[in-house]
């Protein structure tokens, strides 16, 4: 059984992170950088090659060997980084509408969670519920 695909918003973020990785290690061989931060070479081949997204604990390990932000990686920890403003268009919210019928984003945010892996609370769900429906009902 294969891989399922990843989305659009993956594949931009993995394209994202393995430029900033080329920028940040100034030619370091992977072999070199494993050796300063004790990420597996293969691990940083998938996060070079964009075949797997930079976990929070190694994009940490890398900017502390280069004495950088991991932001400079990984944009997602920038102070800025809109993940809904930025990254969803109008089609991902179409999508949405499509399939409604199939799905309750309701129970859906039920189970959501927050990047650190904490539950969110019911005042983020009812954001994130208001700012579907209301893209969702944009004329």
């Amino acid at each position: 059984m294969g891989r399922k695909p990843i989305s659009e918003f993956d594949v931009r973020l993995r394209e994202e992170i393995a430029r900033n990785l080329l920028k940040v290690t100034k030619g370091k061989t992977q072999s070199q950088i494993s050796d300063l931060t004790g990420i597996p070479a293969s691990t940083l081949s998938g996060y070079f090659t964009k075949r797997s997204t930079i976990t929070e604990e190694n994009a940490q390990k890398i900017a502390d060997a280069f004495h950088i932000d991991k932001s400079d990686i990984d944009p997602r920890f920038k102070p800025n980084f809109k993940f809904f403003d930025d990254q969803l268009t109008d089609k991902h919210f179409e999508l949405v509408k499509e399939s409604e019928i199939k799905y309750d984003l309701k129970s859906m945010l039920d189970g959501a969670v927050s990047f650190d892996g904490k539950k969110l609370s019911d005042k983020d769900k009812a954001a994130i519920l208001g700012y579907i429906e209301g893209r969702m009902n944009k004329d």
